[in-house]
């Protein structure tokens, strides 16, 4: 059993430098990926 779980999502998307800007390439190939997170839950005998 797990509890807190907490997802984030992350996209990596390449940028280019051309002179004097910074700006995103003219294709876009994203990569996607997500990243978990829990605890595991422990629940006591009674």
């Amino acid at each position: 059993l797990f509890g807190m779980v907490e997802v984030e999502e992350l996209m990596l998307r390449p940028y280019k430098a051309v002179a004097a800007r910074l700006r995103p390439m003219d294709r876009m190939v994203a990569h996607t990926g997500y990243l978990i997170f829990a605890r595991s839950v422990v629940q006591e005998s009674l």
